[in-house]
C-alpha cells in the first residue's frame, strides 16, 4: 500500500482556494452591509428633502423663487436625496422659455440647491400681435418686453420669427458696432428690416455746441436714420470705420442729419436736417 503524501504545490494550492474563498466571504459581507446601508440610507429621515435653495444668474431675476419651485415641482419633505431625480428636475425646469440651462446639486444631508442660468436679453423684438417680446444672444424669442422695462435694448422691426436668419444678422450687426469706435459715439436705438432697403438703424449721437444746450454740461442729441442695404455685414468693419468719423464730425460741429446712407462702398451720403 502506498500512501501519497501532499506535496508542496498541494499545500499552495489549497491555501490559495481557501484565501479565495474568504475573498468571496468578504466581499459578499461589503456588498450586503452596502445594501443594507443604502436600505436605509433611502428610508432615513436624516435624508429627506427639507430645503431647496435657488439661485439666479440674473439679479432680479424673471422668475421668482416660489416660480422656480413650482417648475421644479420636487415633494419636499416627502422623498430621499438619493431617490431623486435630477435629470427630470432639470427637463421641467427648462421648459420655461426664460431658463437657458440649470444646475442641479445635492447638499449634505436635506439640501438640494438648484443655480439658474437665465437667458441674457439683446434686444426686443415687434411681434405679430403689436406688442414686444425680448430676444436672446442667440436669437432665440421669448417672453414679454416694454419699453419701460428694458430701455437700453434696441427694437428689431419688421423681422419674422420664421427667417431667424435676419434677426441673426441684426445681432451680429449689433455687437460690432458696439464693439467698434461708434459704441462710445452713438447709441442704437432700433434696427428695421424691409424688403426693399434692407437694413436701416435708427441711431442717437451726442451734438455739441448746438443753440438747444448753451449754458449746459449735457449733450443734445441727434437722431439719423441710416441705410446699410440688404448685405449689412458685408465690410461692415470699414464701413462702421467711416461712420464714426462722420458721426465724430457731426458731433462736434453740431450738426443734425435726418437721413445717411451706408451702402454704397466707401462712400457716405448724409442728409442734413435743413434738406441740405
Amino acid at each position: 500500500m502506498v500512501i501519497k503524501l501532499p506535496s508542496r504545490y498541494d499545500r499552495f494550492n489549497e491555501m490559495g482556494k481557501i484565501k479565495n474563498l474568504l475573498k468571496v466571504g468578504i466581499s459578499a459581507a461589503v456588498v450586503s452591509a452596502t445594501a443594507t446601508g443604502i436600505f436605509y440610507a433611502l428610508r432615513s429621515d436624516l435624508y429627506t428633502v427639507r430645503e431647496i435653495e435657488v439661485r439666479g444668474s440674473i439679479e432680479p431675476p424673471p422668475l421668482s423663487s416660489q416660480a422656480v419651485l413650482s417648475l421644479a415641482a420636487v415633494p419636499t419633505g416627502k422623498i430621499s436625496l438619493f431617490r431623486l431625480d435630477l435629470q427630470a428636475i432639470e427637463k421641467r425646469l427648462i421648459a420655461s422659455e426664460w431658463i437657458d440651462r440649470v444646475q442641479v446639486l445635492v447638499r449634505p444631508k436635506d439640501t438640494l440647491s438648484i443655480y439658474v442660468y437665465y437667458r441674457q436679453p439683446r434686444a426686443m423684438i415687434q411681434t405679430k400681435r403689436g406688442g414686444l417680446a425680448l430676444v436672446d444672444v442667440s436669437g432665440k424669442v421669448y417672453g414679454a418686453a416694454s419699453q419701460m422695462s428694458s430701455p437700453d435694448l434696441p427694437i428689431l422691426g419688421g423681422f419674422s420669427e420664421q427667417s431667424p436668419e435676419h434677426i441673426q444678422q441684426a445681432l451680429k450687426f449689433l455687437a460690432t458696432w458696439e464693439a467698434s469706435t461708434l459704441g462710445a459715439l452713438s447709441l442704437i436705438s432700433s434696427i428695421d428690416w424691409d424688403e426693399e432697403r434692407g437694413f436701416r438703424t435708427l441711431v442717437s449721437y451726442p451734438i455739441k455746441n448746438t443753440k438747444k444746450n448753451i449754458g449746459s454740461d449735457l449733450p443734445f442729441f441727434g437722431r439719423a436714420m441710416v441705410d446699410f442695404g440688404s448685405d449689412i455685414l458685408t465690410d461692415l468693419e470699414s464701413r462702421l470705420s467711416y461712420l464714426a468719423n462722420v458721426f465724430q464730425y457731426l458731433g462736434q460741429e453740431g450738426v443734425s442729419v435726418r437721413q445717411i446712407w451706408a451702402d454704397a462702398g466707401k462712400k457716405i451720403v448724409v442728409k442734413t436736417s435743413r434738406g441740405s
